[in-house]
């Protein structure tokens, strides 16, 4: 490589050579890439590496241009440092991507006895672990940010003064006050005083370290009150203490609860209060049962709740199905959510039986979902029915015995119907829908068809 000459003067050079000898036996032993430049740009001086920084030997390097070493070129990048080193006489210092390499730059002013620049000492640190640890920190802080910001509930990061450091665009959404309103207030500017019971009773537990949920109101920019929970903990950043509440609006939450109430009170009403004995149950037992309950079966609540349907049932069902398996069966179509109504037969405490019709299906209230029956007692129907099926067939049997049958005319639809002892009378072999005016035709005598027909009229 051929050196360049430059328009020096014999003292410079002299200068220059006593700050070469001066950093020679400290040039070599340093770890960042060192280089000493005259005010030409030249090297005149350079470490190990900062040879092997710019991949030359450092014969190679003296003599040479520092910016052709560096960039390629006759002249540096506007933001590099040494020529502002030697423009201003004062240390200048940058960081800057060569290739895929980022450097931290620093430039020194060289003088001379007289206190004239006559260079510069330029050293090249490579940061690229700091700038991917940076990196790493910007996108964690970024993350940190869009979390923090994207969150659907409000955040408050407040002082031991309880005033607001921290707010994301929920909490601005949830009081309608912007992000540098909120930096301007404490938490008691959010509440009405009658609304402060809970502040004042958690918020200096909470900076000594205890986490609690509690519910007041928010008081919104427009002056509505908007009921809120709030989950609050201490959290310490860099040794200094702060509050971190998550705010939520629990307007629909609350309105929801409310409505459920009244409706297990009414519930609960009708439960007490209904003439049939009702029944919940879970997990295959009684959970519960209303005062009827224990009318009908003749037992206490304790001999219901906890207790299964075989418990007060008999073994057989009338229908010879076993009790269990029967009730297995509807109750799982009540658990499919298939509504059910049958009979049954059920049996007291005391060992006595009796008819019910039961009627089983899903509800659902505030703990959990239940199944529940309702039973209802139908001896008293069943004997009614039994006493007019037996009063019917006494019937027949009088009008088979006094050959008398009877005619049964619908106004409304003009249908008649017949006994079996009419029809036997008449000759009629099968059961059928007629209308008055084919009795007449049919079953009286021609000599009374007109006075018959005119009645009818």
């Amino acid at each position: 490589m051929t050196r360049k000459t430059s328009s020096r003067t014999p003292g410079e050079d002299s200068t220059l050579a006593g700050v070469s000898a001066e950093w020679s036996s400290t040039f070599n032993a340093i770890t960042e890439a060192l280089c000493l430049v005259d005010l030409q740009g030249t090297v005149r001086r350079c470490n190990k590496a900062f040879a092997e920084f710019v991949g030359r030997t450092p014969e190679e390097v003296v003599g040479a241009s520092c910016c052709a070493l560096l960039h390629g070129g006759p002249d540096h990048p506007p933001e590099w440092p040494l020529p502002k080193v030697l423009e201003t006489k004062a240390h200048q210092q940058a960081e800057y991507q060569l290739g895929n390499r980022w450097v931290r730059v620093a430039a020194y002013p060289a003088f001379d006895d007289t206190g004239a620049v006559v260079g510069a000492v330029q050293s090249l640190a490579v940061i690229d672990e700091r700038k991917r640890a940076e990196e790493s920190l910007r996108r964690a802080l970024v993350w940190q940010e869009e979390i923090f910001q994207g969150s659907r509930d409000a955040i408050f990061i407040s002082d031991v003064d309880s005033r607001f450091t921290a707010v994301n665009r929920a909490a601005c959404e949830l009081t309608g006050y912007t992000r540098d309103e909120l930096l301007g207030m404490r938490i008691p500017d959010l509440h009405e005083p009658l609304d402060l019971d809970a502040y004042e009773a958690f918020h200096d537990r909470i900076l000594a370290g205890d986490e609690s949920v509690t519910n007041a109101y928010i008081k919104r920019h427009d002056g509505r009150k908007v009921a809120t929970e709030f989950n609050n903990r201490r959290i310490v950043v860099e040794g200094v203490t702060y509050m971190h509440t998550v705010a939520r609006d629990v307007t629909e939450r609350e309105r929801t609860a409310a409505a459920l109430r009244e409706s297990e009170r009414r519930y609960h009403m009708l439960f007490e209060s209904a003439n049939d004995a009702i029944f919940l149950m879970k997990d295959g037992r009684f959970a519960d049962c209303n005062a009827r309950t224990l009318e009908i079966f003749g037992c206490t609540r304790d001999e219901i709740v906890g207790h299964t349907p075989d418990e007060f049932s008999p073994a057989i069902q009338p229908d010879g199905t076993p009790s269990p398996k029967a009730a297995a069966a509807r109750i799982a179509a009540a658990l499919a959510d298939e509504p059910q109504t049958f009979e049954w037969l059920h049996r007291r405490r005391d060992g006595t039986s009796f008819y019910a019709e039961v009627s089983l299906k899903m509800v659902a209230l505030a703990d959990a979902a239940y199944l529940q029956a309702i039973v209802r007692d139908i001896t008293e129907r069943r004997r009614a029915q039994e006493a007019l099926r037996t009063s019917e067939k006494r019937l027949v049997r009088a009008q088979a015995v006094a050959q008398m049958g009877f005619v049964d005319w619908n106004l409304k639809t003009n249908k008649v119907l017949l006994s079996d002892e009419a029809r036997r009378i008449h000759g009629l072999e099968r059961q059928e829908d007629m209308v008055a005016p084919e009795v007449v035709a049919r079953v009286v005598h021609p000599d009374d068809a007109a006075f018959v027909a005119e009645a009818l009229n």
